[in-house]
C-alpha cells in the first residue's frame, strides 16, 4: 500500500520508502534485491530503548515489543529525487522476484 497524503498537507516530499517483511524473509529479500542491483538499507536496526546512549534507563529486551519487531522487519527501498519511472520499475520488478523466490 502506498503512503496516504492528507489533503491539507499539499505535496509531500518523502525521504524514505520503508516496507515491512516477515522476520525470516528480510535478509533474503535484501539479498535478492542486491543481486539485481537494488540497494536497500535497514534504518534503525536497534530500537532507541536498546541503544547504548539510553542504557541508563534500564529497558530490557521486550520492553517495547512493537519497536523491537519493527527493527527486525523493516527494509528501506531506494528513494531519491532523480528516480525515474524506469528506476521505479526496476525496484518493483526486483521486489516481486524477491518475494516470490
Amino acid at each position: 500500500m502506498l503512503p496516504a497524503t492528507a489533503p491539507w498537507t499539499g505535496r509531500h516530499v518523502y525521504h524514505l520508502f520503508v516496507i515491512r517483511l516477515l522476520e525470516r524473509n528480510r535478509d533474503a529479500v535484501a539479498q535478492v534485491l542486491a543481486e539485481r542491483g537494488v540497494q536497500t538499507v535497514v534504518h534503525y536496526p536497534v530500537p532507541i530503548h536498546r541503544q547504548k546512549a539510553y542504557a541508563e534507563l534500564g529497558y530490557a529486551e521486550g520492553a517495547f515489543p512493537r519497536a523491537e519487531q519493527a527493527a527486525r522487519t523493516v527494509l528501506s527501498l531506494p528513494m531519491f529525487p532523480e528516480m525515474t519511472p524506469d528506476h521505479v520499475g526496476l525496484v518493483a520488478d526486483a521486489l516481486r522476484a524477491a518475494l516470490t523466490a
